[in-house]
């Protein structure tokens, strides 16, 4: 996509962000200030968002607005969408006698949230009951400046913080109230 003077075009279709060309799909080219009016316009018009995505999308509207630090020194936050998933047991699986639980990944309502820092990625999962999406964005923000991490829902590494080796948790930051600690 790009913008040629008074008119925004769109051209060299591929198959994924780095995916071969898709060849046959011929240019489209759009009057830039309707296609900017349609765009704001799209972007005012919520009423097809779910709750989920509504406070997805307050809760990175309040903190990328805001210049207050997460509650976690060095932590940035980085993307939150709708939806989250859980694991399921789907029972065992292997030999009689060597069976072994499997898994799988369900999709449940939600929204996930996840912070950088240094290159680690902590993903957390808000799941459970809807309620008022303006209400669960302001819960989350607060929860990411002024909570303890130790009651986050961490998804990354599969548990909470507390668990993870002492040499990872030392160097993921300090949390306001002192270190992390096992």
């Amino acid at each position: 996509m790009r913008r040629d003077s008074d008119l925004v075009v769109w051209n060299d279709f591929r198959d994924g962000p780095r995916g071969p060309r898709i060849e046959g799909l011929s240019e489209v080219r759009f009057n830039a200030s309707q296609y900017l009016d349609e765009l704001d316009r799209s972007d005012r018009e919520r009423g097809w968002e779910s709750p989920d995505r509504t406070a997805a999308r307050l809760m990175r509207e309040a903190v990328l607005q805001s210049d207050k630090p997460l509650g976690v020194e060095g932590w940035k936050f980085e993307w939150s969408h709708a939806g989250t998933s859980e694991r399921v047991a789907t029972g065992p699986q292997g030999r009689p006698g060597r069976e072994t639980p499997s898994f799988a990944l369900r999709a449940v309502p939600g929204l996930e949230v996840a912070l950088t820092n240094r290159g680690r990625q902590l993903v957390l999962g808000f799941s459970g009951a809807t309620q008022d999406p303006v209400r669960r964005a302001e819960e989350i923000v607060e929860l990411l400046w002024h909570g303890d991490p130790y009651q986050w829902p961490v998804k990354f590494k599969g548990g909470d913080l507390a668990a993870w080796p002492d040499a990872e948790r030392n160097e993921l930051g300090t949390f306001r109230a002192g270190r992390f600690r096992g």
